[in-house]
C-alpha cells in the first residue's frame, strides 16, 4: 500500500499539480482552460489553505484528497453550487472535499477509501460537522458506501457535466455509518477511544 501523508500548508505542490493535470486534463479532458499546458500542471488556488493528503509509492504520486474548511478560505463559488447555506452550521464547522482520486494502477484498490478516511479523521478531530462533495454518476455509489447522502438532485457543473452534491454529517451520522458498514464508523470509534484516554 502506498504511503499517505498530510502536506504542510507551505509545501511545494508541484508534484500534486502534475498528478492532477494527468488525471483531469489528460485522462478526462476537463479543466483544460485552468491548466498550465507548457509545464503540464493544474494549479489549485485553494490548496494552500486546505488540508491536502498525498499518496505516494515508488513511482511517485498515486493519490490525493483535499479538504478545505469553510472558515479558512473564500469558497463562494462552492457555497452557491453546493447550497451550503441550507446547513445551519455553515460556515463555522463545514468543509468541502475535492480531488479525491487515485491513479489508474490503484483503481479498484482500497487506496481511495484510505485517503477518504485520512481526511475524515482529521476533519472530525478539528470539529468539522458537515462535509460537501460532488461526484459524477460512476462514483455516486462509492460515496454512498462511505456515508455521504444526497444533498441535491443531479445538476450540471460547468467543468464536469452532470454531478450530484453529497453531504457527510461527520458527527451526527455515527449510527448510520455503522448500519451501512462505512469505514468512517471505525474512525469514530478510534476518535472516541483517543478522547477517553
Amino acid at each position: 500500500m502506498p504511503t499517505i501523508r498530510l502536506l504542510d500548508r507551505e509545501a511545494d505542490y508541484t508534484k500534486l499539480e502534475r498528478f492532477w493535470y494527468d488525471i483531469y486534463c489528460v485522462g478526462r479532458g476537463v479543466l483544460l482552460d485552468k491548466a498550465d499546458h507548457d509545464l503540464k500542471l493544474l494549479p489549485d488556488p485553494l490548496v494552500g489553505g486546505s488540508n491536502a493528503f498525498v499518496a505516494e509509492d515508488v513511482d511517485g504520486v498515486c493519490g490525493s484528497v483535499v479538504t478545505t474548511y469553510s472558515s479558512d478560505a473564500d469558497i463562494e463559488e462552492y457555497e452557491r453550487f453546493y447550497e451550503m447555506c441550507r446547513v445551519p452550521q455553515h460556515p463555522h464547522t463545514t468543509s468541502i472535499t475535492r480531488k479525491l482520486m487515485v491513479s489508474r494502477r490503484y483503481r479498484g484498490s482500497r487506496l481511495g477509501v484510505a485517503l477518504a478516511c485520512a481526511t475524515f479523521e482529521l476533519a472530525l478531530s478539528d470539529g468539522i460537522t458537515h462535509n460537501f462533495i460532488d461526484c459524477n454518476r460512476p462514483l455516486h455509489s462509492f460515496f454512498q458506501k462511505l456515508g455521504f447522502q444526497n444533498h441535491s438532485d443531479w445538476k450540471v457543473h460547468a467543468d464536469f457535466g452532470e454531478v450530484r452534491v453529497m453531504l457527510l454529517r461527520l458527527a451526527e451520522d455515527q449510527e448510520y455509518f455503522h448500519r451501512i458498514g462505512s469505514p468512517f464508523a471505525r474512525k469514530h470509534a478510534s476518535e472516541a477511544n483517543h478522547v477517553a484516554l
